[in-house]
């Protein structure tokens, strides 16, 4: 079973977002995914129990001691893959976050282009390579391809934290909250 952390220490750079559009895609390529919402506001939690009337992931709530335990349940069910959903900390200040970067195998660091998202990036981006996780800077919320310098210029910035950077941009899309409120993922929209 593959854990996958969505870890950013900046609140509104789309953890929540990324969980739950990656855990719907990785179910319609027939994985069976789970979601565990560690996040105080429990969003994606919510978001199943009241939007989500299709079959597809199963979201669940957790806490960093439960992880174990639920780690368990998930691989004794044949989970294949279990996305995290993470409140916005940077590991090093907190215990939850710092539990999931330990056990994660991939780290999802959502990147968006604000400065202050940018400069909060750091911490994350040293949890990581201290615990020499593999991880992935995706940049979401980011400009259209067609604007060439915009893109340019968050490519170059994601690059200071010598990290991998997704090549594909997520960019800022009303359809990401249209299709939430229906109970859908983007590419089910």
């Amino acid at each position: 079973m593959k854990k996958i952390a969505i870890i950013a220490q900046k609140g509104g750079v789309g953890k929540t977002t990324l969980a739950l559009n990656f855990s719907v895609a990785a179910e319609l390529e027939e994985k069976r995914v789970a979601v565990l919402d560690m996040d105080e506001q429990q969003s994606t939690f919510q978001w199943s129990a009241k939007y989500r009337h299709a079959d597809g992931p199963l979201f669940a709530s957790s806490k960093a001691p439960d992880l174990g335990k639920q780690f368990k349940i998930l691989q004794e069910n044949n989970i294949d893959v279990v996305f995290i959903d993470t409140p916005p900390h940077a590991p090093k200040t907190s215990e939850p976050v710092s539990t999931i970067l330990k056990l994660a195998d991939l780290v999802i660091i959502p990147f968006t282009p604000e400065i202050l998202a940018v400069e909060a990036t750091s911490k994350t981006a040293e949890a990581v390579h201290e615990e020499k996780k593999l991880a992935l800077i995706v940049i979401n919320k980011g400009p259209l391809p067609h604007h060439e310098k915009a893109v340019a210029d968050v490519m170059e910035a994601a690059k200071l934290y010598n990290i991998p950077i997704c090549p594909h941009i997520i960019a800022r899309r009303s359809d990401f909250e249209k299709s939430q409120r229906l109970g859908k993922s983007v590419v089910e929209y």
